[in-house]
């Protein structure tokens, strides 16, 4: 992403002081493009450096490879590709087409504008900001990555609809003493919870000691339930002892072998991560004797996941605004700094509502499109604030760095298109964000960035 854009940037720059000396012009434009392409390289290699913070570990693993990949293209595009751009001899023809026309009447509407614009915006951005909290997080993989019409969906289904279900969930209750677990005042707060955890609403059945337990009583004895603690550490003993060498131990899936821990089974359908979590917060709630339980299974896999896609993505974007500002503030100055923190937060808020207001889940395809459109984001406006650093002349008569954005723009739009026609929905998903997000970021860069220069720097700009 990175290299592709700043080699756009560079070859428009390459055309725009191709009327210089042939000899001089390779240092001219390592001189004009080395500090753009220095802070966007930058800037997307701490965005990918950020997920050293996340405890999943197919982004940490990603850190530190791309984040090298990023330096090392950095060295090849300011270096090698004006080098290239000389020797071919390119040249780029300008000629009338929808780019060329949308840049100029772009660069006409910005003479128009004032700041009234920029605060009309931010008022939108705030309104709609509270909106990015009604999200709802997805990462359970079969409703990520596959369509409800993928024969795979429907066979969970029908495994669904005819039997106990397709997930499980499993509560672990420990015990130190290795005695409460054959002490009855236990085994009938056991049972309640049990009776409590059928009621729930994504609980189909249940499965623990309990189940084998009055089994065998209904078998040895005329009573339905146990009397007393006595009698339940009888049965459980003679469950012990019937075992032989080639029998399956019955209790071995609920009770391990010095009582210290025993498990209750859970069966559910493919429940949602919204799902999980009520019913997560659901079994708290009913475990009243504030027992020391422990959730496993594929369900509390996926909450695990939820959590730690959230904080991941809550603490990247933050480490990469940081160092936006930062390195912008330390090369040019805070009012750059701050144009172009906010020229890339605002795209990421208003995609973010949009998918609440549309019931868009946030999942992977999210994380992906974050650190994509950021890339691209931050180039386009660290491109458009160094040429207006570097020209401070009248503002728009630099088409050439607008023409730039938008074919980065139009280019990456089409290459992010072909995940439209994939089968798995999680690329589609991620081709219809990103595209959306790009368009945001092009017109927020294109218009925003701009006129907010000018709204800083200049009364009056004709």
């Amino acid at each position: 992403v990175v290299t592709i854009s700043d080699t756009i940037f560079i070859f428009n720059k390459y055309n725009f002081f191709l009327q210089e000396n042939k000899y001089l012009l390779y240092k001219v434009i390592v001189k004009k493009i080395y500090k753009p392409c220095l802070i966007t390289s930058l800037t997307t290699a701490f965005a990918f450096l950020s997920y050293y913070f996340s405890e999943i570990k197919p982004l940490y693993d990603l850190f530190l490879i791309s984040a090298l990949a990023i330096m090392l293209n950095l060295i090849w595009v300011i270096f090698v590709t004006p080098f290239l751009l000389i020797f071919l001899c390119a040249k780029k023809t300008i000629t009338i087409s929808v780019i060329s026309i949308v840049v100029k009447k772009i660069s006409e509407f910005i003479k128009t504008q004032n700041s009234k614009i920029l605060w009309k915006l931010c008022v939108g951005i705030c309104l709609i900001f509270p909106g990015i909290f009604l999200i709802n997080s997805e990462t359970n993989f079969l409703n990520i990555f596959f369509f409800n019409s993928e024969k795979i969906v429907q066979d969970v289904k029908k495994f669904d609809q005819n039997f106990a279900g397709s997930s499980d969930l499993s509560i672990i209750f420990s015990d130190e003493s290795k005695q409460k677990f054959k002490n009855k005042e236990f085994y009938d707060f056991l049972s309640n919870y049990i009776k409590e955890a059928k009621a729930l609403e994504e609980v189909k059945a249940t499965r623990s000691y309990e189940d084998i337990t009055l089994n065998a009583l209904d078998k040895l004895s005329a009573n339905s339930q146990f009397q007393n603690s006595e009698e339940l550490a009888q049965i459980l003993l003679f469950l012990e002892f019937s075992k032989s060498d080639q029998n399956y131990d019955v209790l071995a899936d609920y009770v391990n072998f010095d009582y210290s821990m025993q498990r209750v089974k859970l069966f559910s359908n493919n429940l949602t991560s919204t799902q999980i979590i009520e019913l997560r917060d659901n079994l708290q709630k009913i475990n009243i004797h504030n027992e020391n339980i422990a959730l496993a299974g594929t369900n509390i896999y996926f909450d695990g996941i939820i959590k730690n896609l959230i904080k991941t993505q809550f603490y990247s974007l933050l480490f990469i605004i940081i160092m936006i500002f930062c390195l912008i503030t330390m090369i040019y100055n805070i009012r750059f700094a701050i144009i172009a923190s906010l020229a890339n937060i605002f795209p990421l808020v208003i995609i973010t509502a949009l998918a609440a207001l549309f019931g868009v889940n946030f999942d992977f395809s999210f994380v992906l499109v974050t650190v994509i459109c950021l890339g691209i984001g931050v180039d386009c406006s660290i491109h458009i604030l160094n040429d207006y650093a570097h020209n401070q002349q009248k503002l728009g008569s630099h088409d050439y760095t607008a023409y730039a954005v938008s074919e980065i723009t139009l280019f990456f739009i089409v290459c992010i298109a072909a995940f439209l026609c994939s089968d798995l929905l999680i690329f589609v998903k991620f081709a219809i964000l990103a595209i959306s997000t790009i368009l945001i970021s092009y017109l927020i860069n294109i218009i925003f960035v701009p006129i907010a220069v000018k709204s800083l720097y200049h009364k009056n700009i004709s």
